[in-house]
């Protein structure tokens, strides 16, 4: 590799050169070449000699690397490597690494692999200063963690709890709210107190930053662990942040801009925290990046929505974790796989500015939730081992109850690991394809009256999404066509709206006394066919002759109650519930009906003839 080579590839990297010595004989064994970036070590070149090439030497190389980079402060050690070389990474798992993701080479002839271990053991404890805020954002969840009225605990009573925890191995404290600037007195204790400890923990503070000063950025200077600022900014102009904040302060937007001036020009890290919005921030993701930049912000981590059951209406604000990384992939290199939750990208013409795509914990699955290892505090000292499937909370009266209260949240976590595993309880899922299925369809009257019937019924709502869908059929075509039992459609999820499918099936309709049962078959084996765009979408079809004839938007609701699944979706004037056929869920479904107020009648013909006949008339009478 030539020195401009790895210069480029360097850049952007603190990097760290060493001869590996053997102890016993005084001499080098072997080399490493260790790059590193924020808190994180790649073990990036390497070698043994050949004349000292025995059993073990590699795992002895490694583990000076790994003892040498924990002394300069590095927790966590990556290598990448490819799965042909099956003996390093043999060795790798004896020593505890664990794969974190795969990708195929360029060429595909290979697997590439990013396997880690941690040199420090990171343990992360989240305390909300307040649940108040001086904003009052859309989307905003508030941590899971509710804003009503809290019993007010002491300054002291809190440091005593953060200390214990401290000793019980937490490094990382985060504070965050609601606004946590908004109790900087009680911020500023905790620090001070937290500063007096031997191993003092690395401090994070999650702000706006609209009541950020000199006072609080002389205090976080002074303090002697880690720290670093997460700013909360979710847009690029006033008006948008007017709009995302629901603030009517003038000058506000700019006014955080040059505080997170100052903090940078103070030597602090700052790393802005982008929620990126459907219809409000989706389209201005690299022009956000810029803008961290020019604040001398060292990262700007863009962040997927939260779609939680008590806010249904959120996920029309979803955007999709791929689609920012489409975005990001024009203006960075990359990704890169630090973790599972995490893609990140290197500004090309600023490779020591990084950018994340953060999907959150719950949207991965429950099983991943232990492995993230942070614990959450609300201002009156309840610690919430999980605010989405379970409001259990323990409060701490003393710090001696915090190890036996952590062990009791942990076996709550792990109890819903086990029975949920990779299940998430947020609203926004993804589509789990089936080669064949059997369904039946029904219209209501009022889709607010059939929520809020299904949830005195015990139905919980578990996913949400908008769909868009156009139907194309061709000049000459056959009367399975016009009986629609084949159909051929290109559609996206909204929420994920680079992901176009093209979706051929075949249909057969059977009467029932109970309604029509649609059977459904694919025509391509592997599901749905994804395209590069809408548009070669239509071209593709144009050219073999195919005419587009109706346009559907979805409003999309999926429903749960003991393994019985209801989708609710309303197009224009048209409400509608699918159920998935079988005679029993056909009795079930029967028997909710018949106690529902209003009107759920069946539906005696294809669903796509029903909405072209809607789509006719409208035309007609307009």
């Amino acid at each position: 590799m030539s020195a401009s080579e790895v210069d480029n590839r360097t850049r952007g990297f603190s990097t760290y050169p060493y001869l590996v010595l053997n102890a016993a004989e005084d001499e080098p064994v072997g080399f490493a070449v260790f790059r590193g970036r924020g808190s994180e070590i790649e073990l990036w070149q390497a070698g043994v000699i050949p004349e000292k090439r025995r059993q073990g030497a590699g795992s002895f190389l490694l583990e000076q690397g790994e003892r040498e980079m924990a002394r300069l402060g590095y927790r966590e050690i990556a290598v990448n490597t490819y799965n042909r070389w099956n003996i390093m990474i043999s060795m790798l798992f004896r020593r505890n690494y664990r794969l974190v993701s795969t990708a195929y080479s360029e060429r595909r002839e290979d697997l590439k692999m990013h396997i880690v271990r941690e040199l420090r053991e990171r343990k992360e404890l989240r305390y909300s200063l307040t649940e108040k805020c001086n904003f009052n954002c859309l989307f905003c969840h508030n941590e899971g963690l509710g804003k009503e009225d809290r019993p007010q605990v002491s300054d002291r009573q809190v440091l005593e709890i953060l200390t214990e925890a401290v000793r019980l191995g937490h490094t990382d404290i985060t504070f965050t709210g609601g606004e946590p600037l908004l109790k900087k007195k009680r911020l500023f204790f905790i620090m001070e107190g937290l500063a007096q400890l031997s191993s003092p923990p690395d401090l994070t503070l999650v702000t706006n930053a609209s009541l950020m000063d000199w006072e609080t950025i002389d205090r976080l200077r002074a303090y002697p662990g880690r720290k670093k600022i997460n700013l909360s900014l979710h847009a690029i102009d006033e008006e948008s942040f007017r709009i995302i904040t629901r603030s009517e302060r003038p000058g506000v937007f700019d006014s955080i801009r040059r505080n997170v001036t100052a903090c940078t020009e103070a030597g602090l890290d700052v790393k802005v925290n982008f929620v990126v919005l459907q219809g409000l921030n989706h389209d201005t993701v690299a022009e956000a990046a810029w803008m961290a930049r020019r604040m001398g912000a060292i990262t700007i981590k863009f962040i997927e929505l939260l779609v939680l059951p008590e806010n249904p209406d959120d996920y029309r604000m979803y955007y999709d974790a791929e689609a920012i990384c489409d975005q990001l992939s024009a203006i960075g290199d990359g990704p890169y796989f630090p973790d599972p939750r995490k893609r990140e990208y290197l500004l090309k013409e600023d490779t020591r500015f990084v950018m994340e795509v953060q999907r959150l914990t719950c949207s991965l699955g429950c099983s991943h939730c232990l492995a993230v290892r942070d614990r959450t505090f609300s201002s009156d000292l309840q610690y919430h081992p999980c605010f989405i499937r379970s409001r259990k909370r323990f409060r701490i009266e003393a710090a001696g109850q915090l190890d036996s209260v952590f062990r009791q949240g942990d076996r709550i976590i792990n109890g819903y690991a086990a029975k949920y595993m990779d299940s998430s309880p947020t609203l926004v899922q993804k589509e789990i394809y089936v080669p064949s299925k059997q369904e039946m369809f029904f219209a209501v009257d009022d889709a607010v009256a059939i929520r809020d019937y299904l949830e005195r019924k015990q139905f919980n709502q578990v996913a949400a999404l908008r769909f868009h869908e156009e139907y194309f059929r061709p000049h000459l075509r056959t009367e399975a066509w016009d009986r629609f039992e084949r159909v051929l459609k290109i559609g996206w999820d909204y929420h994920h709206e680079t992901r176009v499918e093209l979706i051929y099936t075949d249909h057969e309709y059977f009467r029932t006394p109970g309604g029509l049962i649609t059977k459904t078959r694919f025509l391509d084996p592997g599901g749905p066919l994804r395209q590069k765009s809408a548009g070669f979408a239509r071209h593709f079809l144009n050219r073999l002759d195919f005419e587009h004839f109706m346009t559907l938007e979805w409003d999309i609701e999926i429903w749960y109650r003991k393994d019985f699944t209801i989708n609710l979706a309303v197009q224009g004037p048209l409400s509608t519930l699918k159920i998935d056929w079988s005679e029993s869920r056909e009795a079930v479904f029967a028997a909710l009906s018949a106690s529902y107020p209003g009107r759920i009648q069946p539906l005696m013909m294809a669903l796509p003839e029903l909405m072209l006949n809607i789509v006719e008339t409208d035309v007609t009478s307009a």
